[in-house]
């Protein structure tokens, strides 16, 4: 697990109230279009970067943002 994985699964439980898997889909997670919004301008705070609404509709799971995030830093 790497350090920016590390960070997301803390800041999805802090910011959602739960522990999300890396793999699992935002749907089968339970995570409203409001708390992901909520939570991806958190995560874009957290590491400094700006997270585009076509980026973000890409994100299936945590992994995908991870990728993301480790991509550009």
């Amino acid at each position: 697990m790497n350090s920016t994985e590390v960070r997301i699964r803390k800041l999805a439980h802090k910011l959602l109230g739960r522990d999300v898997h890396i793999d699992t889909t935002i749907g089968e997670a339970g995570i409203s279009s409001v708390d992901l919004v909520a939570f991806l301008k958190k995560v874009g705070e957290e590491f400094d970067i700006a997270i585009s609404k076509v980026d973000a509709i890409r994100f299936q799971n945590l992994k995908d943002l991870v990728e993301y995030i480790d991509a550009r830093h």
